[in-house]
């Protein structure tokens, strides 16, 4: 009694539901693009120039980590080492499909340690697991030093020769046997195993070595030639003529009738190295004296029965010259070709 009484109000009943008419679908929510990991990694080993074992694959995820399966993202993949390297794919960018991007054909054509980064506008990039490229099989021997060399008969040569073996992307391939060949016979050269051939290891920069090459006693140019397996190169080398040490006749005996001029040759006095290796003359040339111990009249001439001489020149830069003889005297007449070095002889045969 005497308290204010509260007024209360119907409550407001909740409608009922309609039989066969269902509730409107709660709206999904749609999931923002937000990070590229790798859900494949890039093979950790791979070969230059050869396509990865196991080419790498992208999702697009949101932050939470889930595949956002309506991103078309145009995904990029780029070297995050590159170091003077080219990555390679079939297509690259490529297009998520339901949120996935998958690489095909990636390659790396330089040796080395490499990662890729994957990228799509500003979503958040990944980058990959480390990859060890190496060399791939030997392409190429290719001549570094020791070429267009020469050396006097009997001694050695300055350098060693050097080739360089690499793959089809230049990377130098390690561990490849090379074999060095030197001709024979001929002008040649050889090895401290005193043979023609030796053989080289290549290093880790694809080089490989020869030891000291010595030339044989046979002065010329000549070809040495370096293969490993189907692979070759050569070097191109001269063994030069030592000093000169003699004359030479280096033409048959000669053989007919008694005359009074010089009727018979030619025949070729060479200037030669104790080896027997023709030698250039000098500047200013060689003077050849011509001397014959016939018991009658002996006769030289440059040109044949031309005017009598008692001497011919070797002229510089040549190694020989050619005279004519003549005698009255039949019999075997011994004549020598001599001058400042050893003189040479022959025996001729002078008939009636």
């Amino acid at each position: 009694p005497g308290a204010p009484r509260r007024t209360v109000l119907p409550g407001r009943p909740t409608p009922p539901c309609t039989p066969g008419i269902p509730r409107p679908p709660a709206t999904p929510r749609t999931r923002s693009a937000s990070r590229l990991p790798f859900s494949t990694a890039p093979s950790a080993a791979a070969t230059s120039g050869s396509a990865l074992d196991q080419q790498p694959v992208v999702t697009v995820q949101d932050w939470a980590g889930k595949l956002v399966t309506t991103d078309t993202s145009s995904v990029v993949l780029t070297l995050t080492t590159p170091d003077g390297a080219t990555l390679s794919c079939l297509s690259n960018a490529t297009t998520a499909v339901y949120g996935v991007a998958r690489f095909a054909g990636c390659a790396i054509d330089k040796a080395g340690t490499y990662t890729l980064t994957a990228t799509d506008g500003s979503l958040t990039s990944a980058t990959s697991i480390a990859i060890a490229n190496t060399a791939g099989a030997p392409a190429t021997v290719t001549v570094v030093s020791g070429f267009a060399q020469s050396a006097t008969v009997g001694q050695d040569f300055a350098s060693p020769l050097v080739v360089r073996v690499t793959d089809a992307n230049a990377n130098p391939v390690r561990g490849v046997t090379l074999t060095f060949s030197a001709p024979e016979p001929g002008a040649s050269g050889t090895f401290i195993n005193s043979t023609a051939t030796t053989a080289a290891l290549s290093d880790a920069n694809g080089l490989a070595a020869t030891g000291v090459l010595t030339a044989n006693v046979t002065a010329g140019t000549y070809s040495l030639g370096v293969s490993a397996g189907a692979l070759s190169s050569t070097f191109t080398l001269t063994n030069s003529p030592g000093a000169a040490t003699t004359f030479a006749i280096i033409t048959a005996q000669l053989t007919g009738p008694a005359a009074a001029d010089a009727s018979m040759g030619p025949v070729r006095v060479e200037l030669q190295d104790r080896y027997g290796n023709p030698v250039p003359a000098p500047a200013g040339g060689a003077d050849v004296a011509l001397a014959s111990d016939s018991a009658g009249t002996a006769v030289f001439a440059t040109t044949l029965a031309g005017t009598s001489v008692a001497s011919i020149l070797i002229p510089a830069g040549a190694s020989s010259a050619t005279f004519f003889y003549g005698d009255t005297a039949p019999g075997s007449p011994v004549i020598t070709t001599s001058g400042l070095l050893i003189s040479a002889q022959q025996t001729e045969t002078i008939t009636a």
